[in-house]
């Protein structure tokens, strides 16, 4: 997968910011914001104003819950891959299986380049500081979903992968994999003696990841719970799928979704 950085689509824009000053300041505050939610000190806010080379009385840090909020949607765009159109076309060229290991080996190198962005998600999930689920604007679809719909299309067509496994089911099974270094990874090695953060069983995680998405889709074991594992409910910023309210268009998502020019 490509290396571009992702940026949410009008983000730094929105602050008058160039890319790299919006990443500069987000990335100094995510830790910070897995720790104290909305909570920033004027230190918080002074390092994030050092690091983009601003004010600290920029537009950027003027109210911390939007601010938390921002600091969400980054995190969000940094743990899925991003690629360029020469990848998505490669893409559509690999045998679905081979296409779906290559994206869940992209998505699990994303999650360990990105472990301050896990925490984040991880931290708004457990104290929902953002009331996420009846807020709306808070996050912002993510065209990844998308791809995943996409190449598990493709897989049905070819009679590769079974039925009844929908791309918020693969989403599941991956971010909770993706995750467990960051969120079991210590007290793990702590009981069983496991250093997930060993090179050897770092690259024996992402092949037991490839592995599970891919036998998860071809196994032979039928399903009773219909078109998917998971059944999406109403909430007041999506409809009852996420896949397919991003069906805009024909096109895989490009760098553009994830970057400004």
């Amino acid at each position: 997968m490509s290396a571009v950085m992702p940026v949410l689509p009008n983000s730094a824009a929105r602050y008058e910011l160039a890319p790299s000053q919006y990443r500069a300041a987000m990335d100094v505050l995510l830790p910070v914001a897995a720790h104290v939610g909305y909570h920033f000190s004027a230190d918080d806010i002074s390092s994030a104003a050092h690091a983009a080379d601003i004010a600290a009385t920029h537009e950027l840090f003027s109210n911390t819950k939007e601010l938390y909020h921002e600091a969400l949607r980054y995190a969000h765009s940094r743990i899925w891959p991003t690629w360029s159109q020469e990848d998505s076309d490669e893409l559509e060229r690999m045998i679905p299986g081979d296409a779906i290991r290559r994206f869940s080996l992209a998505t699990f190198e994303r999650f360990r380049e990105f472990p301050d962005a896990v925490r984040l998600i991880v931290a708004e999930n457990m104290f929902q500081r953002a009331t996420i689920t009846t807020t709306v604007g808070i996050l912002e679809d993510s065209p990844v979903v998308l791809v995943i719909d996409r190449l598990l299309m493709r897989g049905h067509d070819v009679g590769a992968f079974r039925t009844g496994v929908s791309a918020e089911d693969l989403f599941v099974l991956l971010t909770s994999l993706c995750a467990f270094p960051i969120t079991q990874g210590p007290i793990f090695h702590a009981l069983y003696g496991m250093d997930i953060s060993d090179a050897q069983n770092t690259e024996g995680m992402g092949k037991m990841i490839s592995d599970a998405t891919v036998t998860f889709l071809s196994t032979t074991m039928a399903t009773t719970q219909g078109s998917s594992y998971t059944h999406s409910s109403h909430s007041p910023s999506l409809g009852s799928s996420v896949a397919a309210s991003l069906y805009s268009s024909q096109e895989y998502p490009s760098e553009d979704d994830f970057n400004l020019s």
